[in-house]
């Protein structure tokens, strides 16, 4: 590896050109960099080399650099003498905002691996503006990023998933040999714009078959339930449900909530189809869900789990929420919605928990210490763990 310094480097601009090639650094993470990119040596022009004022030994070289057939001004090649690997001399880090970037430039590099899942996006190839690529030395890590898009991508549209501002990052480790491939974009559910992230397959053994679809907020959606029921419509999917809507297989009280935040959404959608094989969401809410009068949760919210096991509709539904036994114990309930009208609803504990009181039970419906007719020491008891708890209720009545 050959000693560098700043003098070096402005020995060799010529008319403002710097050109480095494997020969000039003799440095085998330079040397992967060059082939990664396909390139015989880096030519920067308009090129400088400045000096890192809170690190005396380190530099920068900066000018404009053409990757890809694209142009990346105002480019930096940082060299680190000071925080490096006991082994190493010096570590660098390559960074530049490309001025337009295709996925299939990176394909055909040989950059980002290829798999069938991806076709459909290979087969619309949008352009990308302002990518920003960064190669860490210290990690022998390349990636790519969009920095800002008015890319949209229609080709999930069939099934509500109509996708704006979309983003990519690509990232892949020379040194785990590990790669990922996300996009990040806004879909409307209903009326409500939200972010979300996307993950694409790149290959490997546990490569997973599908698109990922996931927020990683809580968002408050502008028009509550109705929202989400637009949404179920669009997909296609809430018409499967009893009664034909989300709606109708809710409890009243619950339906009839007016507001509600989005959270933990995932949809897989195997994108050659295209169809949707998992959609998963919740939905919370501030509001009192009462079941009967003394009996109410609050903080009501609703889990729904849809798949699709040989092509047909399976789901699960859900209401949760927080039961009080005093000002400072909570429990969490969860209510599983039957798929029949005339079937109990069974409201059950999440967890355990202590309870300071054994009186704090008679928070609970329908339940009458004396008539329990508990032995007469357990009214002293001053800590009562609670393991199991069950409440089954007829709505009918």
């Amino acid at each position: 590896m050959r000693s560098l310094s700043k003098h070096f480097f402005n020995e060799k601009i010529t008319n403002g050109s710097l050109r480095l090639t494997e020969d000039d650094l003799q440095n085998d993470d330079f040397t992967q960099l060059l082939n990664v990119l396909k390139i015989q040596e880096l030519i920067f022009t308009e090129a400088s080399v400045m000096s890192d004022d809170a690190n005396g030994e380190n530099f920068w070289i900066k000018g404009d650099l053409t990757l890809f057939s694209k142009s990346a001004p105002g480019a930096e090649l940082y060299f680190d003498f000071t925080d490096k690997s006991p082994d190493k001399t010096y570590e660098f880090e390559l960074s530049g905002v490309l001025s337009q970037l295709r996925l299939a430039t990176l394909l055909n590099a040989d950059i980002l691996p290829r798999h069938s899942l991806n076709a459909p996006l290979e087969a619309v190839d949008p352009s990308f503006e302002k990518v920003e690529m960064v190669y860490d030395s210290a990690q022998q890590n390349l990636r790519f990023k969009t920095l800002e898009s008015t890319v949209s991508l229609d080709i999930f549209q069939s099934l509500g998933l109509a996708l704006e501002e979309v983003r990519f990052t690509f990232e892949h480790s020379y040194q785990t040999r590990q790669a990922g491939l996300t996009l990040s974009a806004r879909i409307k559910i209903g009326k409500t714009n939200i972010g979300i992230q996307v993950e694409l397959p790149l290959g490997g053994s546990l490569a997973p078959v599908c698109w990922t679809f996931r927020t990683t907020t809580m968002i408050n959606l502008s028009q509550g339930l109705h929202d989400i029921v637009t949404f179920l419509v669009a997909t296609q999917l809430g018409q499967q449900l009893p009664g034909g809507s989300l709606t109708a297989t809710l409890p009243q009280q619950v339906a009839g909530m007016p507001a509600f935040a989005l959270r933990d959404l995932e949809i897989q959608v195997n994108p050659l189809q295209p169809r949707i094989q998992l959609l998963s969401f919740a939905i919370q809410s501030l509001a009192d869900f009462e079941v009967i009068g003394g009996f109410h949760i609050r903080q009501t919210g609703v889990q729904v789990l849809m798949t699709f096991p040989g092509g047909n509709l399976a789901y699960a539904l859900s209401v949760f929420g927080l039961f009080s036994f005093n000002d400072l114990v909570e429990a969490e309930l969860v209510l599983q919605i039957p798929e029949g009208n005339d079937d109990d609803w069974v409201f059950h504990m999440e967890g355990s928990l202590e309870l300071e009181d054994v009186h704090d039970l008679e928070k609970l419906p329908i339940v009458d210490m004396e008539k329990l007719e508990l032995p007469e020491e357990w009214s002293q008891l001053r800590s009562v763990a609670l393991q199991e708890l069950e409440i089954i209720f007829d709505p009918k009545q």
